[in-house]
């Protein structure tokens, strides 16, 4: 059984592990003055040798040298950093398996509820029509509810005044396909939860990957769920906006922009 660390190793611990999501094993190693093979022996037991614990405290003290306290302030954030990481992470597993659960039991009645309408509306469900000068478009789809990933000609004669947002989600979501770092990302995905939160419950619409309207219960796990995802991107961004500045303190600027 691993034993618990204690405060002063709890901190220098939290350090090795931002130093390991930022740099990665091998930089790490390198910045720390060790081996590979230590750090992979400490990650496997759990806790810190004495040489990988005394390599830390030299980096903290060393990297930024305005003055000894710089070095325990930095171990000291980084230790609450990891314990408040840990946290969050239990609390977000729990309520990802309560999520999945409720979404399982949503989705078969969901099934269910869609196919009943479809089979009502086979007979005879034209498709959506609008005029666009002299010639009328037929959008090529059969639930004008339903948020697409490109644009359709005549659009907006039916999203009204959801299409600027509409719009936007999609600039947001090539954004988020195509960003090159992990804050670029982050806002990304954040503006896109917003936009869906908007889209869903102000204009009742149904957003990708979903090919079939949403019904009152599913739309209202579906907000919720989005919700619950705008709340953990948020204290992630701030995380992430204390470590980009704790990044930039212990490097006097160079990296963490």
């Amino acid at each position: 059984m691993t034993n618990k660390p204690g405060d002063g190793e709890g901190r220098t611990w939290g350090l090795l592990q931002d130093l390991l999501a930022v740099h990665g094993r091998q930089q790490t190693a390198e910045l720390l003055g060790v081996s590979d093979r230590t750090l992979r022996r400490a990650e496997s037991a759990g806790r810190l040798t004495k040489p990988l614990e005394a390599a830390l405290v030299r980096y903290a003290s060393s990297t930024s040298d305005p003055g000894p306290a710089t070095g325990n302030i930095a171990v000291e954030v980084a230790g609450l950093a990891s314990r408040v990481d840990g946290l969050e992470r239990n609390v977000s597993e729990a309520m990802d398996e309560m999520e999945e659960s409720i979404e399982s039991l949503v989705a078969s009645n969901e099934k269910l509820q869609a196919r009943v309408t479809e089979l009502e509306g086979a007979a005879d469900h034209p498709l959506p029509t609008v005029c666009d000068g002299d010639r009328t478009v037929t959008l090529n789809r059969r639930y004008p509810q339903l948020v697409t990933e490109k644009a359709e000609p005549g659009e907006e004669r039916v999203y009204r005044d959801a299409t600027p947002l509409i719009v936007e989600w999609r600039s947001q979501r090539r954004a988020y396909l195509d960003a090159s770092s992990s804050w670029a990302k982050l806002t990304a995905n954040l503006r896109l939860a917003e936009l869906e939160i908007e889209l869903i419950s102000q204009h009742g619409l149904t957003v990708p990957p979903a090919d079939l309207p949403w019904n009152g219960l599913r739309r209202h796990s579906e907000l919720q769920r989005r919700y619950r995802t705008l709340e953990r991107l948020r204290r992630e961004r701030r995380r992430m906006r204390v470590r980009r500045w704790l990044l930039r303190l212990l490097t006097l600027g160079f990296l963490g922009r």
